[in-house]
């Protein structure tokens, strides 16, 4: 019928209109990210299976999850990630060694659970490493661990369903 090739044409326009938009979106992107590598700016990232973490850097999270998963038995859950240098992410291992499994994997505990919270409050993760006065308080108030995080309510459920 004549309609068909009439909602072909709007569907190839449509389709082309977002390819094009979809280009120029990526093309601004690529304009305004900083140059990420290993050695210096990258992003903090952290993954979940069961009841212990991997914290750890690269500059492609969604490759670097996806090589994680096809190398690990269980399934892993994203739980958060940041924009860092990669100076710092040694800074923070050093920080959680106390909680520290194996490698980079670190039970959830303490301030492991302290380093999910502020990575999901959107915090600056040098100051997770260079604690400040109400950083202090939150310690005096809440002990070593800081404040304690329900793993059943947001923005952490996704994070335990997986």
């Amino acid at each position: 019928p004549g309609s068909t090739k009439l909602r072909e044409m709007k569907a190839w326009q449509t389709q082309t209109r977002w390819r094009q938009a979809q280009a120029w979106i990526d093309e601004q992107r690529k304009a305004t990210a900083f140059p990420k590598s290993l050695n210096g700016w990258c992003y903090l990232y952290i993954v979940r299976s069961g009841a212990r973490v991997k914290v750890g850097r690269t500059v492609d999270i969604g490759s670097r999850f996806s090589n994680l998963q096809t190398a690990h038995p269980d399934p892993l859950c994203f739980v958060a990630a940041a924009p860092i240098h990669a100076q710092l992410e040694p800074l923070i291992h050093d920080r959680l060694r106390p909680w520290r499994t194996q490698g980079e994997w670190y039970d959830v505990a303490g301030e492991v659970l302290r380093l999910i919270d502020w990575l999901k409050c959107r915090r600056n993760p040098v100051a997770f490493v260079w604690p400040d006065a109400e950083d202090d308080a939150l310690r005096a108030e809440h002990g070593p661990g800081g404040p304690i995080v329900d793993w059943n309510e947001a923005p952490y459920r996704g994070a335990v369903d997986g």
